[in-house]
């Protein structure tokens, strides 16, 4: 004869079953801690995205300083004389000029966490205008994935608009004032302007031997020499200090690509955000006190 039995019963008799209920229960009955918990929690994540100051934040995109350092070489396919450009880069020929950095992107990460360490550390007014430096909250250098000489550039402030462009345009001022940057440019300078008077200088030797044999009329006794090779050795002089004057011209410092973006919309803190987290927190918080009040409830029974 089959008895029937509820089917509770067996269920009632796993201790794992009874012990999750107890827990239910004992939350159940703590709903009023957790709720307070959590508002109270809610109320000062709000009171504190309201009360603490807001933080904006400017960014540009920046280039390394750079120089074209450019050598204007001849070379010669199927007959026809054309003139390549040497930039002194992985590849030794290259068909159209290109920059060279002079400084490179983790060097500048570095001055520019140099430079935030000295405006947390030091007094107003040591890096920026006392009114600059009292509002920025943050510098820093940002790598761009595939590019060796641009980077971003991030000012975070406690005022939108203007005076965090200003901030930022200053970050840049300062990078160009650095003693390792000016000595990197004037080097460089220096190069340049030697590179000019030697090349003006083959320049001018290679004039005088075309006047020469014009009015000796030598070159026509010599079946071998060709006086399209001599032209376009004086033309590949001229096109390299032409080349040599414009990096010259260009040779600049950090430089700002564009216009920097100043956000008006403050990036933290952020209420809704703040509010949920801290809701969280006192739903955690509430729980704990739950299980510690049923804690000491059952070691005084």
């Amino acid at each position: 004869m089959l008895i029937d039995k509820p089917i509770t019963e067996g269920a009632m008799d796993n201790p794992n079953d009874r012990e999750l209920k107890d827990l239910w229960q004992q939350v159940f009955r703590g709903w009023r801690i957790i709720g307070s918990a959590m508002i109270l929690a809610a109320l000062a994540g709000l009171i504190f995205s309201l009360t603490s100051p807001k933080i904006y934040q400017a960014e540009a995109l920046a280039a390394v300083p750079e120089s074209g350092k450019l050598a204007a070489i001849s070379s010669e396919s199927k007959g026809t004389l054309f003139v390549l450009v040497n930039v002194g880069g992985t590849s030794p020929l290259k068909s159209k000029p290109t920059t060279v950095s002079l400084v490179n992107i983790p060097e500048t990460k570095a001055m520019i966490n140099q430079l935030w360490d000295r405006i947390k550390s030091g007094p107003p007014g040591t890096m920026f205008p006392p009114g600059d430096a009292a509002i920025i909250e943050g510098i820093r250098c940002e790598e761009i994935k595939g590019s060796e000489n641009i980077f971003r550039l991030v000012v975070q402030t406690r005022q939108p608009g203007p005076p965090a462009e200003k901030a930022l345009l200053g970050a840049i001022a300062h990078l160009n004032d650095n003693l390792f940057i000016k000595q990197k440019i004037e080097e460089e300078r220096k190069s340049l302007d030697q590179s000019i008077r030697d090349t003006e200088e083959n320049l001018q030797k290679a004039l005088l031997i075309r006047e020469g044999l014009q009015r000796s009329g030598s070159f026509r006794q010599n079946p071998n020499f060709n006086p399209a090779e001599l032209e376009t050795s004086i033309n590949d002089f001229k096109v390299k200090i032409n080349n040599l004057r414009n990096s010259l011209e260009n040779l600049t410092g950090y430089r700002i690509i564009g216009k920097p973006v100043a956000g008006t919309d403050p990036i933290r803190p952020k209420v809704l955000s703040t509010v949920l987290m801290s809701l969280a927190l006192g739903l955690m918080l509430g729980l704990l006190a739950v299980f510690i009040k049923g804690a000491v409830r059952d070691r005084s029974c």
